[in-house]
């Protein structure tokens, strides 16, 4: 069965003529929009104290980064909702003609929601989507977006007033654990623990075996090479594109990776055997959650189970003995991430359109171009786990075990066959 599935398609039956909202009182929230990068810099540090753990994405260090990239034919539309002159809350997003999107959907943007005051989410996203209703926008392409958030939530009410339109792309397994490395092992299986201590030990036996952690922003372009030059070279060995590859790509890494480490944010990790890196590891921390980018690894030394022990490292290492909690392995369920996953978070690509006849037919047509690539995917994916796209399929039974609302039901019971 194809665990990729069509859309979910919520239609406005009655458009009607989006109004914005009126200017607010002082000391009531008002919507800002923050246009240039110089209002960027300045919104930066108000923007960072309301960050959650699992909000690396909707942050400035991404968004700006993305935003610099070489070439980028869009201009910043950030949103912002203040009480006087306190931020309570922000939406980023860019715009390029009549398109607001959200930063970096291609290159590997997650967990999309609005970024706001404690109990204030709800309010923050109700209040941006109003002030976007009022703006004559062709498309808001909202993409990546965290299921059941505020943000999800607002988005899916406009459906009484806008074609909308909703599709699973993927989901993001994660590792939480709240203790050490030791308490860590004793909650895997017996099997899996036996394989993480093997590898760990049979890699350091050898005299020259080191892992080094990448802190000085003098050293992080050179360390990033070997991350991308590594998942280059593993990919081609497997016959397979990646997107990671792409220079543009490698630009906005670089740029985002120098302003993590300028501010000790930057989880970037090599794995050495007698000089020689044979993989790494690249991503970032926010407060107790560190999210895993990417990785590289030597095809000489994939069948060695560096792999293995690169991700032993990077969740001992870099996130439990940091005195954090949780590592995002992001989108894709790959068979080795669903292994130690604790849990998975969904996310979803949402299109609105204008509530005109226009709008309704522009979001019909789109609907049906999603539907016939839906099932164009189903039937290349059939068998892997939720928006996979390793070179490993994932079993499905991990993702009915994670609890993903997207996985495939299991089997039905042969009573026969145990006869």
């Amino acid at each position: 069965m194809a665990l990729i599935r069509t859309d979910s398609e919520l239609q406005a039956t009655t458009p009607s003529p989006a109004v914005g909202p009126a200017p607010a009182p002082d000391g009531l929230p008002r919507v800002e929009v923050v246009r240039d990068a110089a209002g960027l810099e300045a919104l930066t540090p108000a923007w960072r104290a309301l960050l959650t753990d699992r909000q690396f994405f909707v942050g400035p260090d991404w968004v700006r980064s993305w935003l610099e990239g070489p070439g980028r034919p869009l201009t910043p539309h950030v949103l912002t909702v203040r009480e006087g002159s306190r931020l309570v809350g922000v939406l980023p997003l860019a715009a390029r003609r009549r398109v607001v999107s959200t930063c970096g959907a291609d290159e590997g943007l997650a967990h999309v929601d609005v970024v706001a005051e404690p109990g204030r989410a709800a309010a923050v996203a109700d209040l941006v989507l109003a002030h976007l209703d009022g703006e004559a926008w062709a498309r808001w392409r909202v993409h990546r977006v965290a299921e059941g958030g505020a943000l999800h939530a607002a988005l899916r009410a406009r459906a009484d007033r806008r074609p909308v339109l909703e599709r699973f792309v993927g989901a993001c397994p994660y590792v939480e654990h709240h203790g050490d490395w030791a308490s860590f092992l004793k909650d895997l299986s017996k099997h899996q623990r036996h394989e993480a201590t093997r590898q760990l030990r049979r890699f350091f036996e050898g005299p020259d075996a080191a892992v080094r952690w990448v802190t000085d922003p003098a050293d992080v372009d050179a360390a990033l090479d070997v991350v991308f030059d590594l998942h280059k070279r593993r990919f081609e060995a497997l016959g397979k594109p990646t997107a990671f590859a792409r220079p543009e790509v490698r630009a906005f890494h670089g740029t985002l990776a120098r302003r993590l480490a300028d501010r000790n944010a930057l989880m970037l990790g090599v794995l050495s055997d007698g000089g020689r890196p044979v993989a790494a590891a690249y991503g970032a921390h926010l407060g107790g959650t560190t999210s895993f980018f990417n990785a590289g690894i030597d095809p000489a030394f994939a069948r060695a189970g560096a792999g293995v022990v690169l991700r032993c490292l990077v969740l001992k290492d870099a996130v439990l003995a940091a005195g954090r909690h949780e590592l995002d392995l992001l989108e894709g369920c790959q068979e080795w991430k669903l292994r130690w996953a604790t849990g998975v978070r969904p996310m979803l690509d949402v299109d609105v359109f204008p509530a005109s006849v226009g709008g309704r037919v522009r979001g019909s047509v789109r609907g049906l171009v999603r539907a016939l690539k839906a099932r164009a995917a189903a039937a290349v994916h059939a068998g892997r786990g939720p928006g996979s796209t390793s070179e490993e399929p994932a079993d499905p039974k991990h993702c009915r075990r994670l609890g993903c609302p997207y996985a495939p039901p299991a089997p039905p019971c042969d009573d026969d066959a145990s006869v």
